[in-house]
Formats: structure tokens, sequence, C-alpha cells
């Protein structure tokens, strides 16, 4: 009797201590050429990114490419979308100018980096000129209406 007794106590620390770890996002992995991202808790992915490129001040020292990063294709639902645009130049120097999430209501989120300040997408440093990877995190805010959102494990990797 005290064995079973032990067991069925066993058994329910372990239950609890095991339902505390579901409350937890895996941790994601780079995919190459897609953005992922938990928002508001649920995973997502987009891929087959699309790169706009245009280049400035061509063959000069201060030349830099101008990049949109969108994606009009998600797994879930054809209307949910995401834009990035950053510039790059030759140095490596890197920043970011604006993102846009369209959700799947078709609301509108836009992050700027002069009116935002919680939320960042920051740029990892690299040697390849024609590579962009970097994060994504925390709450960003409907254009003209109440609604935020939180993005947290935001990655995205993409060439160009």
């Amino acid at each position: 009797m005290k064995q079973k007794i032990l067991f069925l106590l066993a058994s329910v620390i372990l239950l609890i201590a095991c339902s505390s770890d579901n409350n937890s996002e895996p941790q994601l992995t780079e995919i190459p050429q897609s953005f992922q991202m938990y928002y508001n808790g649920k995973y997502k992915v987009f891929s087959n990114l699309r790169v706009i490129k245009s280049v400035y001040n061509k063959d000069q020292s201060n030349e830099y490419s101008a990049l949109n990063i969108v994606t009009w294709q998600e797994n879930e639902s054809l209307t949910e979308r995401m834009s990035l645009s950053i510039n790059k130049w030759k140095n490596g120097r890197t920043i970011v100018n604006e993102l846009w999430y369209v959700d799947p209501d078709d609301k509108t989120y836009i992050y700027s980096p002069s009116s935002n300040v919680d939320f960042k997408v920051e740029i990892n440093p690299n040697t390849d000129v024609y590579e962009i990877k970097g994060t994504l995190y925390g709450i960003i805010y409907q254009n003209s209406g109440p609604s935020e959102i939180k993005i947290t494990q935001g990655i995205f990797s993409f060439k160009y």
C-alpha cells in the first residue's frame, strides 16, 4: 500500500513539473530564406521570400543597397504577410527602416525604429555582402488602431 501511495505521489509531482514546461516556446532554428516567430504564442513561418533590391551611389564609397524583403505567402493564410525594409552598405553597415506585418484579419502593424521602443529588429553582423540574418521581438502596434501583438523568438535569414 505504501508503494502505491509513493508511486501516486511521485506521478503527481512529475505531472506538475512537466506541465510547467508546456508554457515555454520551443527554441527556433534557422530556416534559410524565411521569417520565423511566435506571434502571440503561436508559431509562424513565412518562407519563399522575395527581395526587391535597388542600388544607390553605384561604384562610390557610400554605395548601398535598399532592400525590401516581402512574402505574400504563409502556410496558414494567404492574406497574412510581412515586409522588412533595410539599407545595407558595402562596408557591412545595415539599418532597419521599417517592418510591416498584416495579420489574417487584414490589420496592419508597423514598426519604425524612430517611433517604437517596445519592438526591436536586430541585424547580425556578417561578412557576406549578400546575406542578412537577424532577430525581431517585442510588442508591435496596429497602425491607427488599438490592437497590439507580441512577437517572440523572431529570426530571419535570407540571401539576395
